[in-house]
């Protein structure tokens, strides 16, 4: 028997005599690839079996060419949304175990439900290449909702989550290798539109964001003193209360914009951060007067040096907040998210005069240009805030303007002749 040869059988008695089975149902058998494959064409119609089998035969030989493993040649293929099902199912015990994030299902399940399972329900996961991931790419362009461009970021993002779905049917065999990102319309994406701007923080910004963040601290402070003397007085009616909370968040929210401002972490690195991972350095010098803060990393581990108002706002936050912690509390214990978002809208501050929108990373932001502003070398940042030297040059560095350095720009250098 060799590899062109399709054998049609039917099971009805063995060499005794004796009937095997009641079904009269044709089988194929063929040698292909080394070894002899059979299965049953679940008709007792010869014409009918004889086309299942060429079928059969013909897909095998398909899949031979396109690199599938021999013991799989005559197995069904497996739908790409059924592993994802699977993936998206480890996900969510990953959250809910707290080996992830809490968003990190969340995050991946709503990328997977908008913009990947309308396209690929159907599709086979041993059936998608390089180009049926192109053909994905140019209708996901047409799936925009908040801009009219697709960002290099979010493809990227709904590229991981895509490649980990293939990844897990190569873990179980159903695949030899995952298929290579298309870049031809990746790289036309990245000519014509610069790298995003990131919104941050002038120097004049950043005092006034502290300037009324102070306000609303008095202001919480003078509306609960006024509490209390309605509360004393039994002929007059008090009004809402919480307001010691009020004091604390926004007390909080302060410190945090602070030692951000001055550190230049990522926010969920701050949150992360407990009283034990911080060592107080003082100096009779204030201005050399700094942390040292052992930072649990997005890329990697880290110990940062903040400046000295980092300084002073753990002495004030450990003072007036939490005289009375322990090594392993949370320095700030609570997300400042949503304050902080009311802070920047009550400052007028939610966007910049380019209309980038500001979040708590803003702060970052700001830190990373005052240092570029101020000459630290970009080696030097790039251990700091764990970021490469190429996302500093091409996301920061390009907003350098000549007049940020002008006291440096016209000083007067004396050229002796030669």
């Amino acid at each position: 028997m060799d590899d062109k040869i399709i054998t049609l059988f039917q099971y009805v008695k063995d060499k005794n005599g004796v009937e095997k089975t009641k079904s009269r149902n044709w089988y194929s058998r063929c040698y292909l690839d080394g070894k002899t494959r059979q299965r049953s064409t679940k008709t007792d119609d010869l014409k009918t079996a004889i086309d299942i089998s060429k079928k059969w035969y013909g897909k095998m030989l398909s899949k031979l060419d396109d690199g599938v493993p021999t013991e799989r040649l005559d197995r069904e293929d497996h739908l790409f949304d059924e592993l994802a099902m699977e993936w998206l199912d480890l996900c969510k015990r990953s959250s809910e175990t707290g080996h992830r994030h809490k968003n990190y299902y969340k995050d991946h399940n709503i990328s997977y439900k908008n913009y990947i399972q309308p396209f690929f329900k159907d599709d086979y996961v041993e059936q998608i290449d390089t180009p049926r991931l192109l053909q994905w790419q140019k209708w996901r362009e047409s799936r925009r909702i908040k801009s009219p461009d697709l960002l290099q970021t979010r493809l990227k993002k709904e590229y991981t989550v895509i490649f980990q779905i293939l990844q897990m049917g190569l873990d179980k065999g159903f695949i030899t290798g995952r298929p290579e990102k298309p870049m031809s319309l990746i790289r036309q994406m990245g000519s014509v539109k610069r790298p995003p701007s990131r919104g941050t923080f002038t120097s004049s910004e950043y005092k006034k964001l502290l300037q009324v963040s102070r306000q609303r601290i008095r202001n919480a402070k003078e509306t609960r003193k006024e509490q209390i003397k309605l509360k004393e007085d039994k002929n007059k009616k008090s009004f809402g209360g919480g307001w010691e909370q009020y004091i604390l968040v926004r007390m909080y929210l302060h410190y945090y914009i602070i030692l951000l401002g001055h550190t230049g972490v990522r926010p969920y690195e701050l949150q992360r951060v407990r009283h034990k991972d911080i060592v107080m350095v003082d100096d009779d010098d204030d201005e050399r007067k700094h942390l040292e803060i052992f930072i649990i990393g997005k890329r990697r581990d880290r110990t940062i040096i903040s400046k000295y108002g980092g300084f002073f706002s753990y002495r004030g936050l450990c003072k007036h907040i939490c005289p009375d912690h322990k090594p392993d509390d949370l320095i700030f214990p609570t997300n400042p998210y949503l304050n902080f978002r009311e802070l920047l809208i009550e400052s007028g501050l939610r966007y910049s005069i380019n209309g980038d929108r500001r979040d708590a990373k803003s702060l970052r932001h700001f830190y990373i240009m005052t240092e570029l502003q101020g000459g630290t070398p970009i080696e030097y940042l790039t251990e700091q805030c764990d970021v490469s030297y190429q996302v500093i040059r091409d996301h920061y560095a390009r907003h350098l303007q000549p007049k940020m350095f002008r006291e440096q720009l016209i000083k007067v250098h004396h050229i002796e002749n030669p």
